[in-house]
C-alpha cells in the first residue's frame, strides 16, 4: 500500500530532527493500524517493532514528544491487538531489566513506565505482573541490587493495577493475594532477622511493598480480608519462625521496628467493621 510505504519511510526514514514529520508519519501509521481489516496482523506488527525502536533505541530529541506519542499509539494498540503487544513488545521491553542493578544505570525507569502504560488489557497485565514478580524473585535471592530497582518494580505492579482497576467493572485482586501479601510480608518479616537481607529492610521498599499491599487488600474477598486482619502484626510468619511482633516484642531492634511499616499499611487497606484484630496476644477465652 502506498499510504503504508510514505508513512513508514516518513517515520523510520527521516532525520531524527524531523520531530513534527515523524510524529505525523506516525499517527498515520495508527489510524490505519486501527481501522478494520485495513491491515493484517504482520503489517501491525511491523509497525509495533517501530514504536519498539524508536522507545527503546532512540535518543530523547526535544522535548522527547515523539517517545510519548509512540507510547500512547501502543496503549491504544493494546486495545484493539493486545496479542501482538504481547508478543513482540512485551518481550522486547522486559529483555532491557537488568537481572541485577548497582544504582548507576536508571534506564529501566523508562522501560517500567511504559510498560505500566500499555498494561490495560488482561492478558497484558496478567502476564506483565508474572514477570516483574519473577525478577523480583530473582532480585530479592541475590540481594545485591541497589534498593531503588526493587522499589520501581513495585511501582510499576501498583500502576498496573491501578490502571487496571481503573478500566474494569469487576475488579479483584485476589488471586494476588497469596503471592505478594502474604508471601512478600512474610519474607520482609524473616529478612528483619536476618544482616544479609539488605533490600527488604530498606524504608523505601517497605513502604513501596505496603502501598501495594494495601491496594491488594482493598480489593480481596472477605475470607482474605479476615486472615491480613489476624497477621497485622505477625505478618504471616509461623510461631516456629525466628521473628517476633513488634508490639508482643520486649527487645526489638530497629530493623524489626520498620516491619510496623508493613503493619501500618496492612491496616490500611482493611475495612472499617473489622473486628478481629489481635490487640494484644492473650487468649479471648482466658480473659
Amino acid at each position: 500500500d502506498q499510504f503504508t510505504e510514505v508513512f513508514s519511510q516518513a517515520l523510520m526514514g527521516a532525520a531524527k530532527e524531523e520531530i513534527s514529520f515523524r510524529q505525523t508519519a506516525l499517527q498515520g501509521l495508527l489510524r490505519l493500524s486501527t481501522l478494520r481489516n485495513f491491515f493484517q496482523d504482520n503489517e501491525i506488527g511491523l509497525f509495533v517493532q517501530y514504536l519498539d525502536e524508536i522507545l527503546l533505541k532512540e535518543e530523547v530529541v526535544g522535548s522527547g514528544a515523539l517517545k510519548k506519542d509512540a507510547v500512547s499509539a501502543l496503549a491504544e494498540l493494546s486495545r484493539y491487538k493486545s496479542n501482538i503487544i504481547m508478543e513482540i513488545t512485551l518481550p522486547a521491553f522486559m529483555a532491557t531489566l537488568p537481572d541485577q542493578d548497582d544504582g548507576t544505570d536508571l534506564k529501566y525507569i523508562t522501560t517500567l513506565d511504559t510498560l505500566a502504560q500499555i498494561s490495560g488489557q488482561r492478558n497484558i497485565f496478567e502476564t506483565l505482573v508474572r514477570r516483574l514478580l519473577n525478577k523480583l524473585d530473582l532480585l530479592l535471592q541475590g540481594d545485591s541490587s541497589h534498593p531503588r530497582y526493587v522499589r520501581i518494580i513495585l511501582l510499576t505492579i501498583i500502576h498496573a493495577m491501578e490502571k487496571k482497576r481503573d478500566d474494569a467493572q469487576n475488579f479483584s485482586l485476589d488471586s494476588y493475594y497469596d503471592r505478594i501479601v502474604v508471601g512478600l510480608s512474610r519474607r520482609a518479616a524473616l529478612a528483619s532477622t536476618k544482616d544479609s537481607s539488605r533490600i527488604l529492610r530498606d524504608v523505601s521498599v517497605l513502604d513501596t511493598l505496603g502501598r501495594l499491599c494495601t491496594l491488594i487488600v482493598r480489593n480481596i474477598s472477605r475470607e482474605n480480608e479476615d486472615q491480613v486482619a489476624q497477621n497485622i502484626y505477625t505478618l504471616f510468619t509461623a510461631e516456629t519462625d525466628a521473628f517476633q511482633p513488634v508490639p508482643f516484642s520486649q527487645t526489638s531492634n530497629q530493623n524489626k521496628k520498620r516491619t510496623m511499616i508493613l503493619s501500618t499499611h496492612l491496616l490500611a487497606g482493611l475495612p472499617k467493621d473489622t473486628t478481629n484484630l489481635p490487640y494484644s496476644t492473650t487468649d479471648p477465652d482466658d480473659t
